[in-house]
């Protein structure tokens, strides 16, 4: 019986060390809290005027990531000589509360590129749309805002995400 005594003491006192050791062990490595990612979607509808003679209704679906910024556009047009659909992907980037993304599309059966200046907040996104000019990147040929000028802004309402 007494050997089994201080065989006891011995690993409670090991469990009493390692606890310690344990709790005034500190740290230098930072705590790192990964972002959750967000998904927000956007709406539009504008009604066809004698200035502006096309109905468009476009829907945006974007998810944030921190500072990495992906989604989908898909819209309808319709006016006195056309009536169209249009989908694509965004990607890009956020910095505070702008974002530029790259609209890849497909219209009409064509595809191309667009990039595409926004600024949101809780409840809308703005585009900021100025006329367009051509630019080779990487190889391809990409619409980009020429930057002269005051900006159209076009207005998205932020909506329920379909499930």
């Amino acid at each position: 019986m007494k050997t089994k005594v201080p065989i006891l003491i011995v690993v409670v006192l090991i469990a009493i060390v390692v606890f310690l050791s344990f709790k005034n062990k500190k740290t230098d490595a930072p705590v790192v809290v990964n972002p959750v990612a967000e998904t927000l979607c956007f709406g539009r509808i504008q009604e066809a005027t004698p200035t502006a003679p096309y109905h468009v209704e476009e829907h945006i679906v974007l998810t944030i990531d921190g500072t990495s910024v992906t989604g989908t556009k898909r819209g309808t047009q319709a006016g006195p000589d056309m009536t169209n659909g249009y989908e694509g992907t965004l990607s890009g980037s956020k910095l505070d509360t702008t974002l530029e993304l790259v609209y890849a599309y497909t219209i009409e059966g064509s595809t191309g590129k667009e990039l595409e200046l926004y600024t949101f907040g809780t409840n809308e996104l703005v585009k900021k749309r100025w006329v367009l000019t051509e630019e080779k990147r990487n190889g391809s040929t990409i619409l980009v805002p020429d930057h002269k000028g005051e900006p159209t802004l076009i207005t998205y309402t932020k909506e329920v995400c379909a499930k």
